[in-house]
């Protein structure tokens, strides 16, 4: 409720997180688009990348492939989840 009407002053907001923390932000930017609590072009100013940062051409791969999959599905990310869950 807070944020409604506000748009942030910042172009892109970057999460840096392990994989648990990644997939609970794709879920909760998912939930907020859905529900109209962010616009989606809000939610495409919200980067998030892997933390430990990748280092090979792989991982930066893996790393686009994940966010590309997490934009166009988010169901794919096997939602829900907390930041508790066991790997």
């Amino acid at each position: 409720m807070m944020s409604q009407s506000y748009e942030s002053e910042y172009d892109q907001i970057w999460y840096f997180a392990p994989k648990k923390v990644r997939r609970l932000v794709y879920n909760v930017r998912a939930k907020l688009v859905s529900v109209g609590d962010l616009d989606s072009a809000e939610a495409e100013r919200l980067v998030v990348r892997w933390y430990p940062l990748t280092q090979t051409d792989e991982e930066i791969e893996q790393e686009e492939q994940e966010d590309r999959e997490a934009r166009r599905d988010p169901a794919l990310l096997d939602a829900p989840v907390s930041i508790e869950d066991d790997d």
